[in-house]
């Protein structure tokens, strides 16, 4: 079952607060908990004070038990801008948005009860197992050149193993040819 907490206005710009959120998609509850314990930036606070009251809504709301939820979901939005001007030279003034964050989390249980890590590796397998069959390149196609070139002994080389070439390609040219 699916749980979620909302946090909204948090006065921390969505881009600073997306960067440590990010991080905990996917992990358990008490793994996200140390991870934003330790962490340094502000916006760790606000985060893991919506995690607990995540963990306490399922909890006394649902009846979930706390070491079998992970972090399903987390997303950042933005809130509205606070706008505020600045005085300059020349009798001008210079706009300062003070930008505001949303953030939605949402909370789920393990299906098997085994923990994150199963579940991770349960995953991954998945996906390179997908990842070998789109890409799946046939032995014929993994010859460099033409059969032209080939027969003549004329194959493709790579930069660095022709002869006299340099060991890394300029660039940048400074003079115009």
């Amino acid at each position: 079952m699916k749980v979620t907490a909302t946090l909204k206005n948090l006065r921390i710009s969505p881009r600073k607060t997306h960067t440590v959120a990010r991080v905990l998609r996917g992990l358990s509850i008490e793994r996200a908990q140390t991870h934003l314990g330790q962490e340094l930036r502000h916006v760790s606070e606000p985060l893991l004070k919506l995690l607990r009251s995540a963990v306490a809504n399922a909890e006394n709301n649902f009846g979930l038990d706390k070491d079998n939820l992970y972090i399903y979901d987390i997303q950042v939005g933005a809130g509205p801008t606070l706008k505020r001007w600045m005085p300059r030279a020349y009798g001008r003034a210079t706009p300062i948005h003070k930008r505001t964050a949303c953030v939605f989390l949402t909370l789920d249980e393990y299906e098997d009860h085994k923990g994150a890590s199963d579940k991770k590796r349960a995953r991954t397998s998945e996906k390179k197992s997908a990842a070998k069959e789109v890409t799946g390149v046939q032995e014929s196609q993994k010859h460099v050149g033409s059969e032209k070139s080939r027969k003549k002994g004329n194959a493709i080389l790579p930069l660095a193993a022709k002869k006299g070439a340099a060991k890394t390609k300029k660039i940048f040219q400074r003079k115009a040819v």
